[in-house]
C-alpha cells in the first residue's frame, strides 16, 4: 500500500523507493516504461487517458506478461506521484474488458487498412499520399475507443472533424487533409456515403502574408550551407523542384547542353521540364564524377542498383545498375 503523504518536494526515484517500495535495481526498468509511454502517447498525439489501453496492448506484442505489468503498474505510481490517480486508476476486470475489446476490432480495422492500401495502389496513389491517409485512419481509430469499423457512421466522422477543430485546435488545410483521407475509407472499403458534413465544426481559414525571401536572404543561407545539402538547395531553388523529386533526380533526368530538367513522376505522377540553371553545370559535374567512383565501386561489389518504378524491373532487370539510370 501506498503512504496517505510524501513530500511535495521528493523526486519521483525517491517516491518510488521510499513510497511504494521500488527496490533500487527495479526503479530505472520503471523510469525507462514511463518514458516509453510518453514516446507513444507524443507519437501518436493523443492524451494520456486515451493512449493508456492501447499503449498496453502493443506492449502485449512485444513483451512477456510481467513486463507489462510492470510497465503498468509504473505508469499508474507516476499517475499517482503526479496527482492524477483517482481519474486515472482502473480496476483489473475493466481493464481486461477494454483490451480485450481492443484487440478485437485491431484485428477488424487490420483487415480494413489493408484493403484500403490495396486499393490506393490500385488507383496509382503516391507512396506519400498512402502514408498520409493510413496515419489518419490510425488517428480515427484511437479516436473512437476500439469501435468497430463496420459500426461507424457519419456522425463519428463528424464528431472527430469537430475534436480536431475545437480541442486539437488544428489549421483548416490540415482539418481537410484529415477529411480527405477518412472520406476514402468511407467510399471505397465500408461503402458507405457521407452527405451534411457541412455541420462538422470546421477550422478557420486565416489570411496570412506569404513570407518570401529576399535574393540577399537566400544567398546567406546558401554559404551557410555545406556540400552536397548547398548543391541540393540551389538546385531545389533555381529549378522549382520539391524536395522529392530532387532527391529522386537521375543522371539521364539532367541535360546540360539544353539547359533542362526532367522531372519524372511528380506530383500527381506527372513528368514534366524545368530550367537547369548554368551556373549549377560546374558543381553538378564535380558531384557526378564524385558519384561515379562510388558507383564503380558498388559495381565491383555486385551492390544492387536503383530501384525502377512499376515493372519496368521486371521488363528490365539490369537497368537499375546502368550509369545512365
Amino acid at each position: 500500500m501506498l503512504q496517505n503523504k510524501f513530500s511535495r518536494n521528493m523526486s519521483f526515484e525517491k517516491f518510488l523507493g521510499h513510497t511504494a517500495n521500488i527496490t533500487s535495481n527495479r526503479i530505472p526498468y520503471y523510469i525507462g516504461w514511463i518514458k516509453h509511454f510518453e514516446k507513444y502517447f507524443s507519437k501518436h498525439r493523443l492524451e494520456e487517458k486515451e493512449a493508456f489501453d492501447p499503449f498496453l496492448v502493443d506492449l502485449q506484442k512485444q513483451f512477456e506478461g510481467w513486463q507489462v505489468a510492470q510497465a503498468k503498474e509504473a505508469v499508474k505510481l507516476h499517475w499517482y506521484y503526479t496527482g492524477f490517480s483517482k481519474s486515472l486508476l482502473e480496476t483489473e476486470n475493466n481493464l481486461t474488458y477494454r483490451i480485450s475489446q481492443f484487440s478485437f476490432s485491431a484485428k477488424e480495422w487490420g483487415k480494413a487498412t489493408l484493403k484500403m492500401r490495396e486499393i490506393l495502389r490500385l488507383q496509382h496513389k503516391s507512396y506519400r499520399t498512402e502514408k498520409t491517409y493510413l496515419a489518419w485512419i490510425r488517428r480515427f481509430y484511437l479516436f473512437l475507443k476500439y469501435k468497430d469499423p463496420a459500426g461507424i457512421t457519419q456522425e463519428d466522422l463528424k464528431q472527430y472533424l469537430s475534436y480536431l477543430a475545437v480541442d486539437r485546435k488544428v489549421s483548416a488545410s490540415t482539418q481537410q487533409q484529415a477529411f480527405n483521407a477518412l472520406l476514402f475509407p468511407f467510399r471505397y472499403v465500408l461503402d458507405k456515403q457521407i452527405e451534411g458534413i457541412a455541420e462538422a465544426i470546421r477550422s478557420r481559414v486565416r489570411k496570412r502574408l506569404p513570407v518570401v525571401l529576399d535574393q540577399d536572404e537566400i544567398v546567406q543561407i546558401f554559404q551557410n550551407l555545406q556540400d552536397p545539402f548547398r548543391l541540393l538547395s540551389r538546385l531545389i531553388y533555381g529549378g522549382g523542384l520539391r524536395l522529392n523529386e530532387c532527391l529522386s533526380l537521375r543522371i539521364k533526368d539532367l541535360n546540360f547542353k539544353e539547359s533542362l530538367l526532367t522531372v519524372r513522376s511528380g506530383k500527381g505522377d506527372k513528368d514534366r521540364v524545368t530550367l537547369l540553371p548554368s551556373s549549377l553545370h560546374p558543381d553538378l559535374i564535380n558531384h557526378l564524377k564524385s558519384v561515379r567512383v562510388l558507383y564503380d565501386a558498388d559495381r565491383r561489389n555486385f551492390v544492387a542498383g536503383v530501384p525502377l518504378p512499376t515493372a519496368l524491373e521486371r521488363k528490365y532487370p539490369g537497368a537499375g545498375t546502368e550509369w545512365a539510370r
